[in-house]
């Protein structure tokens, strides 16, 4: 099967976030099973137009910007687009988010593409957490900008879903796609986020190397946060609820304009000392600070779809303390395979820190349970399977929406 994928971000691009971890993660399964992959996205950093690995073609396109969609890019996508389906080498598309949004209704009528469209986030999920980010002047800016382009998005969503042969969402709180966007139930397709859990798994050498490089204690309780550092991802929250939690060091891997700010107020708290900002960390070295934590903190505001770093937390066999909100609660039982706390509540959700801090037993049970839970649900294979599968289906389909 020859698959065109169109997103605006890559790996290859400044922000690395959980959605592209996810694309390039689907795209490398999709190449393992002996299918050809084709990735149409915005111009590279340093100018490059094209790189190619077998199997494994991604477009630079000019003159785009990878911090926005534009009309402009998205004609440009469609021109590339046409010309890999007259070389044969396009029989389905992928549309990652809005990647493929301006011209998904275009290439159903013109070039007859059976399609499948991502949802990371619903409409809903995504207004809210702009609003949550809307309290510097940047975060206003882009707020009101998004509220001016709601009209239109909402027309070409409406648009795309209508001749889409499948919409693909990472979470059940996401399905308010069938009422936002009128998709038909049949045509809604569930598939979480996936990871590797060979590559995020415990590992007892990790952790005592890891906690040696550290200078932690060998059996001290140890949370960690994997998130951007931006305020709407709440790590404020965690630092102010661990001033409530003496016996807990706090790790925090990420960066972000935020991040500053996060010192300067783990200074202000007293807790500097127990919070340990590992900048952004590689994600082959990811695991080992995972294995070297006992807990996974993420005091999120924001509605999150299904975030990619709670099931490599979850995988990595750590008891998740988060934030009960958007489709976090799909992936996470409370005091079954973890804790759910109310969101921008530092209070409560040090109460959860100290209850699993002083409880190694219960934080242990937790922990397992979440692997456990991983290994069932959030697998890189069963998601690439998954997805594929409703990719074949698509092309089946073809001609059953217009």
């Amino acid at each position: 099967m020859n698959i065109v994928a169109a997103q605006r971000i890559t790996l290859a691009h400044p922000i690395k976030g959980g959605m592209e971890v996810q694309a390039d993660t689907l795209y490398r399964g999709f190449v393992a099973r002996g299918h050809h992959v084709e990735i149409i996205t915005t111009s590279h950093p340093t100018s490059q137009r094209e790189t190619e690995e077998p199997h494994l073609c991604t477009h630079y396109l000019p003159h785009s910007d990878y911090r926005r969609y534009t009309s402009a890019w998205w004609r440009a996508s469609y021109e590339k687009l046409k010309e890999l389906v007259h070389c044969g080498r396009a029989d389905v598309l992928l549309s990652q988010s809005a990647g493929a949004l301006g011209y998904l209704r275009r290439a159903h009528r013109e070039l007859r593409l059976p399609a499948v469209v991502v949802l990371h986030a619903s409409f809903s999920e995504g207004l809210h957490s702009q609003w949550r980010a809307a309290h510097t002047r940047r975060g206003l800016l882009r707020f009101a900008y998004t509220l001016s382009q709601l009209p239109l998005h909402y027309v070409l969503w409406r648009r795309a879903a209508a001749v889409a042969q499948f919409v693909v969402t990472t979470d059940e709180g996401s399905r308010d796609a069938r009422a936002t966007l009128g998709v038909d139930p049949a045509r809604l397709r569930v598939i979480p986020n996936g990871v590797d859990t060979r590559h995020f798994t415990p590992s007892a050498e990790r952790r005592a190397a890891t906690r040696m490089k550290l200078g932690l204690a060998p059996e001290a309780p140890v949370a960690i946060a994997v998130t951007r550092l931006v305020p709407e991802k709440g790590v404020q929250v965690a630092l102010r609820a661990l001033a409530t939690v003496p016996a807990l060091t706090l790790l925090v891997a990420g960066d972000g304009p935020y991040a500053q700010t996060l010192r300067r107020q783990a200074r202000k708290l007293g807790v500097g000392a127990r919070v340990h900002f590992l900048g952004f960390v590689p994600r082959e070295v990811l695991p080992h600070y995972l294995a070297a934590a006992d807990l996974f903190v993420m005091p999120t505001l924001c509605h999150e779809g299904f975030p990619l770093s709670l099931a490599e937390a979850m995988a990595s066999q750590l008891a998740p303390v988060v934030s009960n909100l958007g489709g976090i609660p799909t992936a996470v039982s409370s005091e079954r395979t973890g804790l759910l706390v109310p969101p921008g509540d530092p209070e409560a959700l040090g109460r959860a820190l100290s209850r699993l801090a002083q409880d190694p037993e219960r934080r242990a049970e937790l922990g397992a349970a979440a692997r456990a839970e991983a290994q069932a649900r959030f697998t890189a294979d069963r998601m690439v399977d998954d997805t594929l599968e409703a990719l074949t289906a698509a092309m089946d389909n073809r001609g059953r929406w217009s």
